[in-house]
This record gives C-alpha cells, structure tokens and sequence, in this order.
C-alpha cells in the first residue's frame, strides 16, 4: 500500500505527515484463521445455495488451512462459491472433491500426499449447524 502511495504524487509528501506509530501491519492469515474462515464461508454459502448442507469434509478443510496459496478471506471465499456448483442436486455434504473441477491435478496429489500422512482426514466429516 505504501508503494502505491509513494507513486502519487503527492504521496511521499502524505506519507512524512503519517507517524511510524500510527502504521498497522495487517498479518497474513495462519493455518488458524484459515479454518476458521473456511469453515464460516463453507456454512454461508451453502446456506445460501444449498440450504440442506449439514456437514463439511475434515479433508477440505485441511486443503484450504494448509495451501498457502489462501492468503485471504477472499480468496477462500471464491473457492468455496465455485465449489458450491459442483455439489450434486440432493448432496447434504460438502467433499473435498467438490472444492475442484473434475481431473484437476492439485486435488489428486494432495489427496494422495494427505492420505499417506493421515488417512482420517478423508470421508470423515463436521457437522454443520445451521441457526
């Protein structure tokens, strides 16, 4: 963001105006707040698109904490809007498999990495409840 103030032009001058001790360094998200907004998104959307959903694949979850490439709420929250689409007509359950399109090739290595460390993680799932 700064960067993107410094270009402007008058940025550098607003930004010598700024005190050091006002700046905040938003962190990325960890394996943590992942989860946590994973599984908040998971229950919106689908309580939104598929109101009959009552429980999430454990290793979906995993998926989303673990990939660094989910750096944000935004992100997460595309993925799982996308995945929605993919749930059969009558499903009652989010599957990791739903999160990709069919033969994606990341589903298929992780899937085959995760089962090797901890195959509890897949078709075990948590329930959802929705208020």
């Amino acid at each position: 963001m700064k960067e993107k103030i410094i270009s402007n032009n008058k940025g550098p001058d607003l930004l010598s105006r700024i005190s050091s001790s006002k700046e905040y360094v938003i962190p990325s998200l960890d394996v943590g707040d992942n989860l946590v907004v994973a599984s908040s998104q998971l229950i919106k959307t689908a309580t939104k698109f598929k109101p009959d959903i009552n429980s999430i694949e454990k290793l979906g979850l995993f998926y989303i904490a673990v990939n660094p490439q989910f750096n944000s709420a935004r992100q997460i929250s595309e993925l799982i809007t996308s995945s929605i689409g993919r749930i059969p007509k009558g499903e009652d359950r989010i599957k990791y498999d739903h999160l990709f399109e069919p033969g994606d090739l990341i589903n298929k290595d992780f899937y085959q990495r995760t089962k090797l460390l901890d195959d509890s993680l897949s078709n075990s799932f948590i329930l959802v409840e929705n208020n």
